[in-house]
């Protein structure tokens, strides 16, 4: 998940640098789909996935999507 989120980020950070559009987000890949509902990471998932989310949003308005 870590690895997964590092690689998004740097998408997000790339496109906001270079003031293009963002890729298509399939968050249902962004981790296994049994690590949400986990009793020991769960929180932590989801989280992580709603963070991703909001700063989904703000590359997206510094782009010029929103």
């Amino acid at each position: 998940m870590r690895r997964r989120l590092g690689e998004r980020l740097d998408v997000l950070a790339e496109a906001v640098v270079r003031k293009t559009s963002l890729p298509a987000e399939d968050l249902e890949s962004f981790v296994s789909p049994h690590l949400p509902e986990s009793d020991h990471f769960g929180e932590y998932a989801r989280n992580t996935i709603a963070r991703y989310e909001d700063l989904q949003t703000l590359a997206a308005s510094l782009v010029g999507e929103a």
